[in-house]
């Protein structure tokens, strides 16, 4: 791991990952959603609060600022950036979250593989990209990060969440860290190999924090099932003797994960 970049091979087919995906969303994802709405929500609500004080930090604010989300989902990280003030767009590559996050957007959000699909936006048409939980999961970093330096303004943020291979966590864990998942997650990065891929596309004036969520035991306990099942199987016998009431106390919670700020230099 010397250039601080873990990688999946070989890499699944596009379609085995359409195919996982698919799967994931009816069966994992959108559930694990339902089931923890209120959680799921302030999560991304803090994490739109950490972007518009990171902002604050230059000067500057989510309010008035055009924002593409790239992988969306269903759209509630842009619900919460866009009562900041933010005229938000979005894109995902899945049909059936785009179709509910249109419910609350309307066509602000497109279906799109970010990479291949020309999207109906000029270059240089955002002040700020998040890409969130996302990096990971794609086989075309490149491609990924030339078509956001292209819809990206100069002098604009780009902002990154994703998990952190060099953390303590990480390294304590070894194989049993969860975003250790083939398929699912494919390039994971430190601190160093990221902010390292980012200076060869222009970026600089970087910000790493890492991303602590508010959490309840009964989250973690749904997110394990889903996500970690050998995990949760570990985990099973002291959840099943713990009081309901202490299962529904939020806890911060700290798996590794890391956000990333960046500025895309005047001349990128």
């Amino acid at each position: 791991m010397k250039c601080g970049n873990v990688t999946t091979l070989p890499y699944p087919t596009p379609e085995e990952i359409v195919q996982h995906y698919r799967r994931g969303f009816e069966e994992k994802n959108y559930r694990a959603v339902m089931e923890h709405q209120a959680v799921y929500q302030s999560v991304l609500r803090r994490l739109a609060s950490i972007v518009n004080t990171d902002l604050h930090r230059n000067g500057r604010s989510l309010s008035g600022m055009k924002l593409l989300d790239i992988g969306c989902f269903t759209g509630e990280f842009l619900m919460e950036v866009k009562k900041l003030g933010a005229d938000v767009y979005g894109v995902d590559f899945q049909p059936p979250a785009v179709h509910i996050a249109q419910t609350h957007l309307g066509d602000r959000v497109q279906v799109a593989d970010i990479v291949h699909d020309r999207l109906l936006f000029p270059d240089h048409t955002f002040d700020i990209i998040t890409v969130l939980g996302l990096i990971e999961h794609v086989t075309d970093v490149t491609g990924l990060l030339e078509r956001v330096g292209q819809l990206l303004a100069p002098g604009g943020v780009l902002v990154v969440q994703t998990p952190d291979a060099g953390s303590l966590v990480a390294t304590l864990a070894g194989r049993r860290w969860p975003p250790f998942t083939p398929v699912e997650h494919i390039h994971l990065f430190t601190r160093h190999g990221l902010q390292t891929l980012l200076k060869r596309y222009g970026y600089a004036d970087f910000c790493f924090k890492p991303h602590v969520k508010v959490l309840t035991p009964s989250y973690i306990q749904g997110a394990f099932r889903t996500f970690a099942p050998a995990l949760f199987r570990v985990l099973q016998p002291i959840i099943s003797i713990t009081p309901k009431w202490l299962l529904a106390v939020p806890l911060p919670v700290y798996i590794g994960e890391m956000v990333v700020f960046a500025r895309k230099k005047d001349n990128a």
